[in-house]
């Protein structure tokens, strides 16, 4: 074989490496491309609810909803981003739901012109009552439109025993993380434990717009708060109530007459 032949030989060898080479590349680039599109599509999720005809086997969708909010945070990573669209005329329960590092958004939908509702579910500690319907470990929660409860006396599984100090529909804790708090015309209603407890020292924040403050009868505080903003606008207060029915130690906190803009996730 002649020189000239042979060099022929060896620049198309290298011309078709090259084409493999270029079609191999494309093609880890595609596959990036679409780890990254799937890795998204996990982080940031809309999930439906349906407490009564979903099923936590589906798959979420409109047409096939889950059928408790603790199966939907599950499908969420920490860091990711959730937004749930919860049955309106349901009681949705909830129990230990863990919101680790997420941004949680809570809206109704449906055609039912009532009111969804968030309730906490109880269960009997060692040598306490738990009452908590989320576990925040910074977090940013926003709730729309619902009928927040949290827990009566006469709810306690174990009435001999006291409600867990860390019980609260939301319950947040400043060693593992401060959260914030958004309410977007929701009605609030006073019972035996808090709709928000934070732990002590926490910088933590709630801030609410429209909706109303409701006494159901309980002896607790709407929020307990030690450290942190509470702002407050266009709320509706039932008769008689007064700063300390909304949180403990009204007067070391301002009351805002306006809450800042929020946008989160709207």
């Amino acid at each position: 074989m002649s020189l000239e032949t042979q060099v022929a030989a060896v620049v198309t060898a290298t011309n078709t490496l090259t084409t493999e080479v270029s079609n191999k590349l494309a093609s880890i680039d595609a596959a990036i491309a679409n780890m990254q599109a799937n890795i998204g599509s996990v982080m940031s999720l809309n999930l439906f609810v349906d407490a009564i005809a979903g099923n936590d086997a589906n798959d979420g969708s409109e047409s096939s909803p889950l059928q408790t909010i603790a199966a939907a945070a599950l499908r969420v990573p920490n860091g990711g981003n959730l937004h749930l669209l919860a049955k309106e005329g349901q009681v949705h329960e909830v129990s230990d739901v863990i919101l680790n590092n997420i941004n949680f958004s809570l809206d109704r939908w449906g055609n039912s012109s009532t009111t969804p509702q968030l309730k906490a579910v109880p269960y009997n500690g060692e040598d306490q009552n738990i009452g908590r319907g989320f576990a925040c470990h910074n977090a940013t929660v926003r709730v729309s439109s619902f009928a927040m409860e949290g827990l009566l006396d006469s709810e306690r599984p174990n009435v001999g025993e006291v409600w867990s100090p860390r019980s609260g529909l939301f319950s947040s804790e400043r060693e593992t993380g401060a959260s914030s708090f958004f309410f977007f015309g929701c009605i609030t209603k006073k019972t035996d434990i808090p709709i928000v407890r934070m732990g002590a020292g926490g910088q933590q924040e709630i801030y609410i717009q429209d909706g109303s403050f409701v006494d159901d009868g309980g002896a607790s505080s709407l929020f307990y708060i030690s450290l942190g903003p509470y702002s407050e606008a266009g709320v509706t207060r039932y008769p008689g109530m007064v700063d300390t029915d909304i949180i403990p130690h009204a007067g070391s906190n301002t009351l805002l007459s306006n809450v800042p803009s929020m946008n989160f996730m709207e």
